[in-house]
């Protein structure tokens, strides 16, 4: 049976919200990136994995998260054995629903910026000053100039 479009979109959101706290909900740490995870986002976390260990592939899928919880293609597990759970069980899918508003309504951001700068809000938002540049990843034989009436040659 395939998933509804409800089902799909929820396991979705519930990975989304969940992902910036996996290093930490997974291994079971104190904090990710810094910061403890919000209430509401535990107890989605909680919830999640209370329905997918039940399954043997759910407790592998959660065994991966915990050795590399960053990993995309562990992400997508966890994604479909949460639409698994969700068409197993209805009761679950009013929950997650209930579940996904609390998460969303306890994280809130508001900031204001005055004159020039950035601003980053939230687990793993980043932010670069203004002419500022922010490389991920490897930049080799580039040249990378920020400013007014530069001039590069010989």
């Amino acid at each position: 049976m395939s998933p509804t479009s409800e089902v799909v979109q929820l396991a979705q959101q519930a990975v989304e919200i969940l992902k910036p706290y996996l290093p930490a909900l997974a291994t079971g740490a104190a904090t990710a990136t810094g910061k403890e995870a919000p209430n509401a986002v535990k107890a989605l976390w909680k919830a999640i994995v209370q329905r997918v260990r039940g399954r043997a592939s759910g407790r592998e899928a959660l065994e991966d998260l915990a050795a590399a919880p960053e990993n995309p293609a562990y992400l997508t597990v966890l994604n479909v054995q949460v639409e698994k759970a969700l068409q197993q069980d209805p009761t679950f899918l009013a929950e997650l629903r209930d579940l996904l508003e609390a998460a969303r309504s306890e994280t809130h951001y508001q900031a204001t910026l005055h004159g020039s700068g950035a601003i980053a809000q939230g687990p793993a938002a980043k932010a670069v000053g203004e002419r500022g540049v922010l490389v991920e990843g490897d930049v080799q034989g580039s040249v990378i100039v920020t400013g007014d009436e530069n001039r590069l040659g010989k």
